[in-house]
């Protein structure tokens, strides 16, 4: 699932592995934004204008049961993703720190659990990916700064720094002897690059100079990787 950006349209759209069956799923005039697939695949995540400010919604692969699920957010909702458990949505805010939401009923602002030991410095944070363990890789970007990766276990309440300049950070499933939350992979610039934490190196794995990678994301084995990248008409690859 993904959204497209056309003369200032925005839709989501799904589309099978093999780029084939493509369709839209929500196209009304509103701003849909940053799609996201529960782990079960019955419902799609995603942020949108809709009720007149941004908020978050889910929805089914078919279309039907549309819901809102937070509202009177201040500041509002942006891009937000699934717990490794699939219970709650992690969702991020234009300002403050990400919010904890269930999304099995209507979040309103004064009740949205805020996540604790984050950094304390104003920064835009971003929450991309999660493990069953309750270790959540994010973005934290200081205004005119660049993005640093961070982790933060929500059992302790606290953030780890990886000292990593990166974006869109995804944990590598456990395989063999990798165990999960050991691996994750992220971009910067027009590269693609692994990180282990146990070692403590860096590796780069593809590029696609001289356009820069904006969007990627892996499948949930993490065999294959979809990445959108810069062209004249922005397509996934």
């Amino acid at each position: 699932v993904f959204d497209t950006y056309t003369d200032r349209v925005e839709e989501l759209w799904i589309v099978r592995a093999d780029g084939t069956g493509q369709r839209r799923l929500i196209s009304d005039g509103f701003r849909n934004r940053t799609p996201a697939w529960s782990k079960d695949g019955a419902r799609i995540l995603f942020f949108s204008d809709r009720s007149g400010a941004y908020e978050s919604w889910v929805v089914r692969p078919d279309g039907s049961d549309l819901r809102q699920i937070t509202i009177d957010s201040h500041p509002h909702m942006q891009r937000g993703i699934w717990t490794a458990d699939g219970r709650y949505v992690l969702s991020a805010r234009a300002g403050g720190p990400p919010v904890l939401l269930d999304p099995q009923k209507l979040n309103r602002g004064p009740e949205q659990r805020l996540l604790s030991g984050l950094p304390s410095i104003p920064r835009l944070i971003f929450a991309y990916s999660d493990t069953k363990q309750g270790l959540t890789l994010m973005t934290a970007t200081a205004i005119e700064g660049t993005p640093e990766i961070l982790i933060h276990d929500r059992q302790r309440e606290e953030t780890y720094p990886t000292g990593i300049a990166g974006q869109e950070p995804r944990w590598l499933p456990p395989q063999g002897p990798i165990r999960e939350g050991r691996m994750f992979l992220f971009i910067r610039g027009a590269s693609c690059y692994l990180y282990d934490r146990d070692t403590g190196e860096e590796r780069q794995l593809f590029s696609t100079a001289p356009r820069p990678i904006f969007q990627f994301n892996l499948r949930p084995r993490g065999r294959s990787i979809f990445y959108s990248k810069s062209v004249r008409d922005v397509s996934l690859w």
